[in-house]
C-alpha cells in the first residue's frame, strides 16, 4: 500500500510541476505582450 500511495503522491507532484511550469510560461508570455 505504501508504493501504491507513493506513486499517488509522484503523479501529484508531477502534474503540480507541469501546471506551475505552464503558468510561468503564460506569465512570461503576458510580459512580452
Amino acid at each position: 500500500m505504501a508504493y501504491r500511495a507513493s506513486d499517488i503522491n509522484g503523479d501529484k507532484y508531477v502534474n503540480d510541476t507541469k501546471a506551475h511550469r505552464q503558468n510561468e510560461l503564460k506569465q512570461q508570455q503576458d510580459q512580452h505582450q
